[in-house]
């Protein structure tokens, strides 16, 4: 396999990561939509609207934010700093953002019941795809891992052995997934908690993971951008863990 993948159509040559990125989307929203008219969440269009432009919008701008504090160098150079930002997109800083967006709306319009489930299964279906064009990318799109000797290593295009650390993801999500769903048949899991187990998980997932990238350190913090993305979000689900229990609330 030579990396990039591409896909040629006639003269035309699409990036594969173009086309698993576009499969993404479609996928994530036709199972949500599947879901949700099999598991009504009994909201009113209006607020649910408001609900998905709050995931939307936060997303996008926590994608971006995230992505922009991984390599700040760039602000010096703006032309450079515009192309990455058009380009670049951080899952963990699209799915806190979108945490953030949820919950502002929700807190605005005095929503209280749980939204997040709906959007589990989605999101993890169209991250499997989305880390499929990842991998097909190589190193060409700044997700793959650090040089290894380790046996799953391989060539994803500059002649190096390296982690393919978008596939170690897939069978990671995949594995979340059926956890989640094995939770699910042999416990009456309260609503909202198919969501917090999954962040939780993939967050702890991406705090170990990111030492297998080759991406630089916060200055004077052992950690990359991402690393301590994913500390504060865990740090949130600790928080609010301990608040419910204390309230004597479930999940």
């Amino acid at each position: 396999m030579i990396f990039p993948v591409t896909v040629s159509i006639g003269q035309v040559h699409i990036p594969a990561h173009l086309i698993f990125e576009i499969a993404a989307y479609i996928s994530g929203i036709s199972l949500y939509r599947y879901l949700r008219k099999k598991h009504p969440d009994h909201l009113d269009n209006n607020t649910r609207i408001l609900i998905l432009l709050g995931a939307i919008g936060g997303a996008l701008v926590g994608s971006k934010l995230l992505s922009f504090f991984e390599h700040p160098e760039y602000i010096n150079q703006p032309h450079a700093l515009v192309l990455y930002l058009l380009y670049s997109k951080s899952i963990v800083g699209g799915l806190l953002g979108g945490l953030i967006g949820v919950e502002l709306v929700k807190a605005l319009n005095h929503i209280r019941i749980s939204t997040g489930d709906s959007f589990t299964y989605p999101l993890i279906l169209g991250m499997i795809i989305g880390r499929i064009g990842c991998f097909l990318s190589g190193v060409h799109d700044g997700t793959h891992g650090i040089v290894t000797t380790f046996p799953l290593g391989m060539d994803l295009g500059d002649g190096l052995i390296r982690h393919p650390t978008a596939l170690y993801e897939i069978f990671i999500l995949l594995g979340i997934a059926l956890y989640i769903y094995t939770m699910s048949k042999f416990y009456t899991l309260p609503k909202g908690a198919t969501f917090k187990i999954f962040m939780v998980l993939y967050l702890i997932w991406r705090l170990w993971i990111e030492n297998y990238k080759p991406v630089e350190t916060i200055p004077n913090l052992p950690l990359t951008a991402i690393q301590l993305a994913c500390c504060v979000g865990l740090l949130y689900y600790c928080i609010l863990f301990l608040f419910m229990f204390r309230s004597k609330e479930t999940l």
